[in-house]
């Protein structure tokens, strides 16, 4: 029962760290500039994070929700199948997935958005354990992707790297 009840605040704490960091995502987005056009205010920089930490608040607060209401025998069924290093292990690799956002800028600032992109997809997905088919097939399209909705269809200009612009 003890264990259970581990689980248990594990995922709850989960849920409220999801929830605080959208929270704080929402609030910092709101310090970016507005963009005018005219008299209207249009999308601007502050769309894309807030959007995810708005996502991050209803995925927080619907796994606190879901822990909280799940009834006991339900736990005890699922006793067999989860192992707590799984769950520390999932907690870690959300931890390493914040840090890589956060060094993210730093890094397509360095060596631009191509590389920078493309080995962040890397990095991350080896580390949740993708075939290295998966991995490079998987990063190409997200980069491609990236690059045609941003740098093509929204005019944004994409880091060349410091690298490079020497």
């Amino acid at each position: 029962m003890e264990k259970i009840l581990r689980i248990v605040l594990d995922k709850i704490i989960f849920g409220i760290t999801l929830f605080i960091l959208g929270i704080f995502m929402i609030l910092y987005s709101l310090t970016f500039p507005k963009v005018r056009m005219g008299e209207k205010i249009v999308t601007g920089p502050s769309f894309f994070p807030t959007i995810i930490g708005t996502l991050l608040v209803m995925s927080g607060i619907y796994i606190i929700i879901s822990n909280l209401l799940q009834k006991e025998r339900d736990y005890k069924k699922q006793k067999t199948f989860i192992n707590t290093s799984f769950i520390n292990n999932e907690f870690f690799n959300f931890l390493i997935f914040i840090f890589f956002i956060a060094l993210f800028p730093t890094l397509i600032n360095q060596l631009g958005f191509f590389i920078g992109s493309f080995l962040f997809c890397v990095i991350l997905m080896k580390r949740l354990n993708v075939s290295w088919i998966n991995i490079i097939l998987s990063s190409l399209i997200i980069v491609i992707f990236t690059w045609i909705i941003f740098g093509k269809i929204a005019f944004i200009s994409l880091p060349p790297g410091a690298i490079f612009s020497r």
